[in-house]
């Protein structure tokens, strides 16, 4: 069964990834243009020994750009030849993604791999270390070798999958267990600039949400206008709807996606409008009680309208 990880340290003794301190990004990857949320990082441990192509473990982690996470397993390994020959490896590897804008992973792999062959006189070999840096596709995986013993003929690698976390883990698990429901407070304050003017605030609310569900929040203003030129009556219809999905949560961080949208409307007396849409998305990683700010500018038809541009101000503050 796959280990969906939501972890914090280094797991020691047992499967798992467990997030680590922030690392600088590595290579080339550190100029790419690359995307704000998490990766989602699948490894399967792999052995070849005696006993053919075997899994050690499989563990999943989200990790956040700047991080890496921090992989622990430990096996026997039985050699071909006879005598038989047996080895205790274990294996700790560093994991650290960057989600490139077009959606590549490029992914660098440290690896230490220390052993002790039982009825050795010499106890603990020196320990065996690796790195690599693979670039890996969406929908595709990676092998990478971590190990190869020169007294068994043993190896051991990993079968990396790499891409953007988009949402929740899949859960192993048909029903979801109602205790480990993931529920999100969400603080929502607008602000609003007409032309040049300053950017005042409007209104505030509270939105709670589900990790890996959609909420969404409508604000919606009603603003005279100056008469029409031929003296009608006018006001300008605001309709401001907000989308918030938060996605994961790793590492004391959550990873939100946002989306902004509507519409501003010019309405006359005799019954007419101007319809203007708007509509931008974000994402924003969070620590609990952190904020996000995004600005939004509407443009009109022309000074005939009664306006010409409104700037919205939209600040989330997440808790979790």
């Amino acid at each position: 069964m796959r280990a969906i990880l939501s972890v914090v340290a280094i797991l020691h003794g047992a499967a798992g990834i467990a997030a680590a301190p922030p690392r600088d990004p590595v290579g080339a990857a550190a100029a790419a243009p690359a995307l704000k949320g998490a990766a989602r990082v699948v490894v399967e441990t792999l052995a070849v020994d005696r006993r053919g192509t075997w899994t050690i473990g499989s563990d999943e982690a989200e990790i956040f750009p700047g991080n890496d996470a921090v992989l622990e397993k430990s096996a026997t390994l039985i050699g071909r030849q006879q005598p038989e020959r047996r080895e205790m490896v274990q294996v700790t590897a560093r994991f650290a993604p960057i989600i490139r804008a077009d959606g590549v992973c490029t992914l660098q792999v440290d690896s230490e791999v220390r052993t002790v062959a039982a009825g050795s006189s010499t106890g603990r070999t020196p320990a065996e270390r690796r790195s690599a840096a693979v670039e890996i596709q969406p929908d595709k995986d990676r092998y990478i070798e971590a190990y190869s013993s020169s007294l068994t003929g043993s190896r051991l690698g990993f079968k990396v999958r790499c891409a953007a976390a988009t949402g929740p883990a899949a859960s192993p698990a048909s029903v979801p267990d109602a205790a480990a429901i993931t529920f999100v407070d969400f603080d929502l304050d607008i602000a609003r600039g007409h032309d040049e003017g300053p950017v005042e605030p409007l209104k505030s609310n509270r939105l709670r949400a589900i990790l890996g569900r959609q909420a969404d929040n409508l604000f919606a203003f009603n603003v005279p206008l100056p008469e029409g030129p031929r003296g009608a009556k006018r006001y300008r219809r605001e309709h401001v709807e907000l989308e918030l999905l938060p996605q994961v949560i790793a590492a004391g961080r959550i990873q939100v996606r946002i989306v902004l949208k509507g519409e501003i409307a010019t309405v006359s007396g005799d019954g007419s409008s101007i319809p203007h849409h708007f509509e931008k998305e974000d994402t924003a990683v969070l620590s609990s009680g952190g904020s996000h700010a995004i600005d939004l500018d509407v443009v009109s038809g022309g000074e005939d309208e009664g306006w010409t541009r409104v700037r919205y101000r939209l600040l989330v503050t997440g808790r979790f």
